[in-house]
């Protein structure tokens, strides 16, 4: 055999061993409801599944952060990792929308190399949230790297892009971190302007803070503590603003609520995507949807009136 048929041997062999493993991951995940099923000894209910999800996609998620700890020659087992669990994630939502009956279903988070084509057509299910939780934590790419974040802002970007061509109401929402070591002036206004351009629903911002044996606090360049305390109030003013935006494009809909809790006569509840209603009725709305008619701002959420003839339960 020659050198090159040897290399291209190596690398079919190589090709199929990833393909074996990621084959392997895809069926022990397809299994686990099958087995939980038998341990059980009964059919599983909707809270039987949400739990299953979640424990699979913890469980790939903490196996590629171990192989990425395991420095550069684990990198490609790394990326198989990650391959497998973008493909279980959505296999688990489809079997989740599949075998239950879950009126909502909300994602706690995802990022932004996660988003694809095939995982937002999922959401044509209209019991999947139209709510996004992406954190951004800086505009600027060479900030971004000493993160260790696996996202350009221009992926930021066509993800949103993506996300926003499919549900024109969705609600995105996301993290920023202000004063990391090291950001410039003209890094944290790259930062700020995104967070302009990308019109969130809300952004958490935090100053950076150093922590123990993290590798950013041996980063050199930390900021003086006044100048992260500026740049937060700058990204909480944004923040604001984008806020209010995006809950006036609601002002006069009507939207169906889910109601949770009550005090003084006035309750509160969410819309599909994410957006605090409060409204005034005697009625127990606990757990009960309604259609409501948006019409005012309130604190950070809107004021609406529910129509009690048309609550259904959640």
């Amino acid at each position: 055999m020659t050198l090159q048929e040897r290399i291209e041997s190596a690398m079919r062999d190589g090709m199929r061993a990833r393909d074996e493993r990621r084959t392997q991951t895809l069926r022990m995940a397809m299994s686990a409801a099958h087995n939980r099923q038998i341990e059980l000894g009964r059919a599983l209910t909707d809270e039987d599944y949400v739990d299953i999800l979640g424990r699979q996609l913890k469980q790939r998620r903490e196996s590629a952060e171990a192989f990425r700890a395991g420095g550069r020659d684990a990198m490609a087992d790394a990326e198989d990792a990650e391959a497998a669990i973008l493909a279980q994630r959505q296999r688990l939502l489809e079997e989740l929308l599949a075998r239950t009956s879950i009126p909502r279903i909300r994602l706690s988070s995802l990022q932004a190399q996660d988003i694809s084509p095939e995982l937002v057509r999922l959401w044509d299910d209209d019991r999947l949230c139209p709510h996004f939780h992406l954190p951004l934590q800086s505009g600027s790419d060479r900030v971004l790297g000493q993160m260790r974040r696996r996202y350009s802002a221009g992926q930021f970007r066509r993800a949103v892009a993506l996300i926003r061509w499919r549900l024109p109401d969705v609600a995105i929402t996301t993290d920023v971190i202000a004063g990391f070591p090291g950001e410039t002036d003209a890094e944290f206004e790259t930062t700020l302007r995104l967070c302009q351009e990308t019109g969130f629903a809300a952004i958490h911002a935090f100053p950076y803070s150093k922590r123990p044996h993290t590798g950013a606090a041996l980063m050199p360049g930390h900021l003086p503590p006044p100048v992260r305390r500026a740049r937060l109030e700058r990204l909480l003013e944004v923040a604001g603003e984008s806020s209010r935006a995006f809950r006036r494009r609601f002002l006069g809909r009507t939207m169906d609520v889910l109601w949770e809790q009550a005090s003084g006569g006035r309750w509160q509840g969410l819309t599909a995507n994410y957006l605090r209603v409060y409204t005034a009725a005697d009625a127990d709305l606990a757990n009960r949807v309604t259609p409501t008619r948006l019409s005012a701002l309130e604190g950070e959420g809107l004021f609406g009136t529910a129509d009690l003839t048309a609550a259904t339960a959640a």
